[in-house]
């Protein structure tokens, strides 16, 4: 782990040798979401990866390395870019930088499979939603629940097919949450040092709000599971640590282990109360986000490599 000095604005060592380090990689190795993703060869390690690199460069100040870290995510990964709305209001120079490197790293491909690839890949992204938003490895999404709740398919029998009504629950549970995290970010400075959860909160709005976020997905979870578990253990109240409890056992319920408990196709009340067990566990690590996040909680919290200068001047 790493802080800045408050005064010279760099980083120094505490409390992380070899072994620590060592621990948490082996424990990240076997954790579920990184086991799916391995057996998958899917890129959720790399978003994880480059989202740890954003925030890194953001709490240093770093404003274009942040800015290019979230580009080349979104890049990958379309979905790491709603964190655009969190640097609008945190650091709005990110934004710049954040842009350019998506249109840098997308210009060669685009020149040479032509500009109509835009057009074949919104296409071809809305038909795969189409076909896989019921599928039971889509555990995260709150589209997914929803999906196979109200329009069902080929993995999922639907309590009542309301296609429509599952489209507005969606948005409204996307603008919702949205909203909520703004208002959380929005109405803190950030020159205290509970930043760490605010951006955990965003984290988890980037699982949640993906509509085929798989058990893979999950593994992005790992830095909020840590900003947050570490604001926690300075703050008093006992429900913001059973939610994180909560969250940390619920998004580490291996997939296969779901779909194994499932029916095929999937029941509604299944839908709801075994394969979207990881999605419940990502909500409850928004709420003990937001929660660690608020002004109830300890005045001195540590994150690890922020302090309230180094925040102070990405936003500048």
């Amino acid at each position: 782990m790493a802080k800045v000095d408050r005064k010279a604005g760099h980083y120094v060592r505490f409390g992380a040798g070899p072994s620590t380090v060592l621990l948490i990689f082996g424990a990240l190795f076997v954790w579920p979401p990184v086991q799916y993703n391995l057996a998958k060869g899917q890129w959720s390690i790399l978003v994880a990866l480059l989202l740890v690199m954003f925030w890194h460069f953001h709490v240093r100040g770093e404003s274009r390395w942040a800015g290019a870290s979230l580009g080349v995510a979104s890049a990958v990964k379309l979905f790491p870019a709603l964190l655009g709305l969190f640097l609008l209001a945190r650091a709005p120079r990110a934004v710049l930088w954040m842009v350019i490197t998506v249109v840098a790293v997308l210009a060669l491909p685009l020149v040479w499979m032509g500009p109509q690839t835009i057009q074949m890949f919104l296409a071809q992204s809305q038909a795969n939603v189409a076909y896989w938003e019921t599928f039971p490895a889509v555990t995260y999404s709150i589209h997914g629940v929803v999906a196979r709740l109200l329009v069902g398919g080929q993995w999922a029998r639907p309590l009542v097919e309301a296609p429509l009504i599952a489209r507005g629950l969606g948005t409204f549970a996307a603008i919702l949450l949205v909203v909520i995290a703004t208002w959380f970010t929005r109405r803190q400075c950030n020159d205290d040092d509970r930043e760490g959860t605010r951006f955990a909160a965003w984290i988890a709005l980037l699982v949640l709000l993906n509509p085929l976020a798989m058990a893979h997905t999950g593994v992005i979870l790992a830095l909020p599971i840590m900003l947050v578990a570490q604001a926690l253990t300075t703050d008093h109240r006992v429900w913001p640590k059973v939610a994180w409890t909560i969250a940390v056992a619920l998004v580490s319920i291996p997939g296969h282990t779901l779909i194994f408990l499932a029916s095929n196709p999937v029941e509604p009340w299944q839908g709801v109360a075994i394969i979207a067990l990881p999605m419940w566990g990502a909500l409850s690590l928004f709420l003990a986000a937001t929660a660690a996040s608020s002004p109830a909680s300890s005045a001195h919290l540590t994150f690890p490599g922020i302090a309230p200068q180094a925040a102070a001047v990405a936003s500048r």
